[in-house]
């Protein structure tokens, strides 16, 4: 779920399929949550969406090929 605030209680921005490539365009922090894999992280990861919406998604639901928070900038 892709989120207005990099929380869980914030609005409902969009829901995406499983294995939706996403662009990531900085990161954050945020609650603490707790992946499918049982990972717990307080990073939350600010996405492009179609029509140039941006949603922000937990980190622990993104697979990603490294820590994300060297691949992105800290969301300013």
């Amino acid at each position: 779920m892709v989120r207005e605030a990099p929380t869980q209680r914030s609005g409902l921005v969009a829901t995406l399929p499983n294995n939706t490539k996403v662009t990531v365009l900085c990161h954050t922090t945020g609650p603490s949550v707790v992946s499918f894999t049982g990972r717990s992280t307080e990073v939350w990861n600010k996405i492009a969406l179609p029509g140039g919406r941006t949603g922000y998604v937990s980190d622990g639901w993104l697979a990603t090929s490294a820590d994300i928070t060297t691949l992105v900038p800290y969301c300013r």
